[in-house]
C-alpha cells in the first residue's frame, strides 16, 4: 500500500506541472488558456507574492474584498492563467471569473506547477 501511495504521488507530481489537472479546452495544451501566451494572475496574498512569484505575474489577492473589482479591470476576452499556493484559491478565482464572463482561463495550481507550465522564472 505504501508503494502505491508513493507511485500515485510521483504520478501527480509529474502531471501537475503539465497543467493536466486544469480546466480542459485547447487541443494544444489541454487548457482553456495557453500558459505560454496568457496573462499570469497570482491570486495569493501580497505577502506570499513578495516571497516569490512568476516573472510578469499580476497579483490579485483572491481573499481581498476588492478581488472582483480588480478582476473587472481586466479584459474579459483576454486569456489568463491563475496560480496560488496549492491551486485551491486559483480554482475558486477561476470559478468567480467564469461567472463574470471570462472564458479563456486555466488553473495552473501551485507556484512551482505554474513555473513549469509557463517556463517563467520565479522572482522576488
Amino acid at each position: 500500500m505504501n508503494k502505491t501511495r508513493k507511485l500515485l504521488a510521483l504520478s501527480l507530481m509529474t502531471i501537475m506541472p503539465l497543467g493536466l489537472s486544469a480546466c480542459g479546452g485547447s487541443a494544444d495544451t489541454g487548457l482553456e488558456a495557453d500558459p505560454k501566451t496568457s496573462e499570469i494572475l497570482d491570486v495569493r496574498t501580497p505577502a506570499e507574492f513578495a516571497e516569490g512569484h512568476l516573472e510578469g505575474a499580476k497579483n490579485i489577492d483572491f481573499n481581498d474584498a476588492n478581488f472582483k473589482t480588480e478582476v473587472q479591470k481586466l479584459d474579459p476576452k483576454g486569456s489568463y492563467v491563475l496560480y496560488c499556493r496549492s491551486g485551491n484559491r486559483a480554482g475558486k478565482a477561476l470559478s468567480v471569473m467564469k461567472e463574470m464572463g471570462f472564458e479563456h482561463l486555466a488553473n495552473l495550481g501551485s507556484l512551482d506547477s505554474a513555473h513549469h507550465a509557463t517556463g517563467k522564472e520565479i522572482v522576488k
